[in-house]
């Protein structure tokens, strides 16, 4: 067949020879001429087939007529190589595949259910998002104006440099809760501002607030920079704004000399909306963080819940409040005792390790291994780490806490170059690792990830990939908000998402959008060299899929608070994992894993006067656009209505 398929396209035959035997010669001793030395314009792809089958070797030549006709011109020439033992190049997999993306009619009914979706996951966010509820009251802004107005009522009032604030989750309270409250009621007692489930922080210096740690991301926090500056002062608030800590630090040296005034406590009570007539006088236990020359301390109970015991403890230096602190039956001292997990937890932490470190260590040797021989989309892995690169610099700008000092150029931003290297570096290890095993034996998942890596982004399969995708990451986030609905029917306390994205649109910029794309794709790809190295090891598609939701579900059932929600819901949720890779590919996965994690901790609300209802309006509309592009792209240039729409 090589023979005549050479001689119909060059009208040449491959030897010419006078005799049988000089042509027998020819065949078994020469290497014929190339197609392309008679006609320059040739098919590359029909000159490798004809030379595939004219190879000395009848082993290394195509095993049938069939593969020939796919890999000739208009055939598949995807499948004829992988028919043939080949690996196909990153251009051949960009090329193969569809062409066209979804019909008019599928296309509408996709966007028809992700805005379906969208709305049904709004609707059972408002009712399980007990952040949202918590912190209806007080914005974050309105909070640090409280803070600051407590600060300067008890008489600091020097204006200070520099300023940050927070959220966060009062661990202790939450984890009394769930191993302690037996009374149907921890639903109830997580959406009371007393005690208080969440708690703001704010805290101001009268120099720059250098962050020291270095896996902080550049956020200033309640312990860094440490307080150990003059006049540093460090308050929590509850949702209402009532004083549940205060801290200040006192000068270093002090002139003043003489009586020490007597400190008037009466002023912390009132920040914390407590009587100190209810309270008891009692021996103080907890020692202040910084040095006090005055120390007292009560005994009483919530207001609100006077079946909840409190304890308060104070401190001051020459009158002026250093120390206040609310002590309740769960406060751990934390500078004295760490937090202990379960020995569930332990276990499946050490599942969740195992798997990482597997991966990392597989992705080295692989890695090396196809750097040393030449394998691997060298430009595709260039290309995905410069993106996830700039995208973990961006965040870095506007999530750091930025301040006009020689560290913040020589350190700050040679350690936020560092961390975004380090992410990208990681990516690029696991691509090329991973990429030339998967164009060998799974192409078809990577086809529309190769279209959009070679900068073909308006690809109609690409396109529908994306559509598919936002469907799926609606149904991750539509499991997620369902779990915790089941938790809060089971009296389970809900997981609460994260919380720097009520702080403002610069945070939800950084953590919700960019930070959310880059752990995205490393979380896709992690998933991704996972289930194909047990489909590698077992040599079946569905016993693979169904080792990797074994793992996952098992490391729920370990790491859940309660088994029985917890294992069923992860199934559900790696179950559409599963099936977005399996049926559509990795970008179809990559674009799921990062909207599930968008909407997951999205606070929504009916009422759009709301202080984060601009945050739930921006996310949703950031789903939309992506759907929106998604569907017009993957209609590839169809018309949505055959006719007109209006007719005489």
């Amino acid at each position: 067949l090589g023979l005549v398929l050479y001689e119909l396209f060059t009208g040449k035959r491959v030897y010419e020879a006078k005799s049988i035997n000089e042509l027998m010669q020819l065949h078994e001793k020469s290497t014929p001429p190339t197609p392309s030395s008679y006609v320059k314009d040739i098919d590359p792809l029909a000159e490798r087939v004809i030379l595939r089958c004219l190879e000395k070797d009848p082993k290394a030549r195509p095993a049938s007529a069939v593969q020939v006709a796919l890999a000739l011109p208009g055939g598949d020439p995807l499948a004829a190589a992988l028919a043939m033992g080949e690996t196909p190049s990153p251009e051949m997999v960009a090329a193969s595949g569809e062409k066209t993306g979804l019909r008019p009619g599928l296309a509408i009914a996709c966007l028809a259910a992700v805005v379906a979706g969208l709305m049904i996951v709004a609707f059972l966010g408002n009712k399980v998002s007990w952040p949202a509820q918590l912190l209806h009251e007080n914005s974050p802004d309105a909070l640090a104006h409280k803070a600051r107005d407590i600060i300067r009522r008890l008489g600091y009032t020097a204006r200070p440099t520099d300023s940050a604030s927070g959220l966060s989750y009062n661990s202790d309270y939450l984890r009394y809760l769930e191993r302690n409250e037996k009374s149907g009621h921890r639903w109830h007692q997580i959406t009371k501002a007393q005690p208080a489930a969440i708690y703001f922080w704010y805290r101001e210096s009268p120099r720059y607030l250098e962050v020291w740690r270095w896996n902080s991301g550049g956020w200033v926090s309640q312990t860094d920079p440490p307080m150990d500056v003059s006049d540093m002062v460090n308050v929590s608030l509850d949702p209402l704004g009532r004083l549940l800590s205060f801290t200040a630090v006192p000068p270093q040296v002090d002139p003043a000399s003489g009586a020490l005034p007597p400190p008037d406590w009466t002023a912390l009570f009132a920040a914390a909306g407590l009587d100190p007539a209810s309270f008891s006088v009692t021996e103080p236990k907890w020692t202040p963080l910084t040095f006090s020359d005055a120390r007292a301390a009560w005994t009483g109970v919530y207001p609100d819940q006077p079946q909840i015991p409190l304890r308060v403890e104070a401190a001051s230096y020459r009158g002026k409040p250093v120390s206040f602190q609310l002590v309740d039956s769960w406060s751990r001292p934390e500078r004295m005792q760490d937090f202990q997990q379960s020995t569930g937890q332990r276990v499946g932490l050490a599942i969740v390790l195992c798997i990482f470190f597997a991966i990392l260590l597989g992705a080295v040797l692989l890695a090396r291994y196809n750097f040393r021989h030449g394998r691997g989309d060298r430009r595709g892995a260039f290309r995905l780490a410069l993106f996830v690169f700039a995208v973990r610099m961006l965040a870095w700008l506007f999530g750091a806490s930025h301040v006009p000092t020689f560290n913040e150029v020589f350190i700050f931003l040679f350690l936020a170059v560092g961390q975004a290297l380090l992410f990208a570096g990681i990516l690029w290890l696991l691509y090329i690792a991973l990429e030339p095993l998967v164009r060998r034996r799974w192409p078809d998942t990577i086809i529309s990830w190769s279209r959009a890596l070679s900068g073909k982004l308006r690809d109609p399969l690409l396109g529908r990939d994306l559509l598919v995708g936002a469907l799926f990451g609606i149904g991750v986030s539509l499991v997620d908000q369902l779990q915790n609905l089941a938790r809060v029917w089971f009296d389970e306390i809900p997981e609460g998402g994260a919380l720097d994205r009520l702080l403002g649109g610069r945070y939800l910029i950084a953590e919700g959008f960019l930070n959310g794309i880059s752990f995205a794709l490393f979380i896709t790809l992690s998933v991704f060299s996972l289930l194909f190295l047990l489909r590698a090891l077992t040599g079946r598609q569905w016993l693979a899929a169904g080792i990797y939701l074994l793992i996952w579900v098992g490391q729920a059932g370990f790491l859940g608070n309660n088994p029985a929600i917890d294992a069923p819901f992860a199934l559900l949720f790696h179950g559409l994992s599963v099936i977005a890779m399996l049926r559509f590919g990795l970008a179809t996965l990559a674009v799921s894993i990062f909207l599930g994690g968008l909407l997951y901790p999205t606070p929504f609300t009916s009422d759009f006067s709301a202080w984060y209802g601009g945050n739930m309006l921006a996310v949703l509309l950031v789903v939309l656009a992506i759907a929106g592009y998604a569907f017009h792209t993957s209609l590839g240039g169809q018309k949505v209505f055959a006719g007109r729409l209006l007719e005489d």
